[in-house]
């Protein structure tokens, strides 16, 4: 979902980079012309 910066408080992705982090994740992005495309990677424990 987007949203307006009007509407935004710049908030959800530093929330959700904390998230990812606290995870042992990271968040990649990539950027083409007009789009962007985020990318969340956690790692899988072996069992």
């Amino acid at each position: 979902m987007t949203w307006r910066k009007e509407e935004s408080t710049g908030l959800g992705l530093a929330i959700s980079y904390n998230i990812v982090e606290r995870h042992g994740g990271k968040i990649e992005v990539r950027r083409r012309s007009r789009d962007t495309c985020f990318s969340v990677i956690l790692p899988i424990k072996s069992s």
